[in-house]
């Protein structure tokens, strides 16, 4: 038997937004997980994580590795004349 999820207070959902992206299956099962043993449904578990990410004085998550993403897969643009 599962525990019980605990549920946002009513009305406090109303201006939630949906967010839909794909991620690998075990980063999925990890969400799952967490949320099971938060007592939290998925989407509030996912959110915690979310906001708990620290970010430095650029507005970047502030892993070790987050400067390699910054040049991986940019395309020039062209300046508007």
């Amino acid at each position: 038997m599962s525990a019980a999820i605990h549920r946002r207070v009513r009305g406090t959902g109303a201006s939630n937004v949906v967010l839909k992206v794909d991620v690998a299956a075990d980063a999925k099962a990890l969400v799952e997980r967490l949320a099971t043993h938060m007592g939290l449904s998925k989407g509030q578990a996912a959110e915690r994580l979310l906001m708990s990410i620290r970010l430095d004085a650029r507005g970047l998550p502030t892993w070790p590795d987050i400067d390699d993403y910054q040049e991986q897969g940019a395309l020039p643009i062209d300046k508007a004349s």
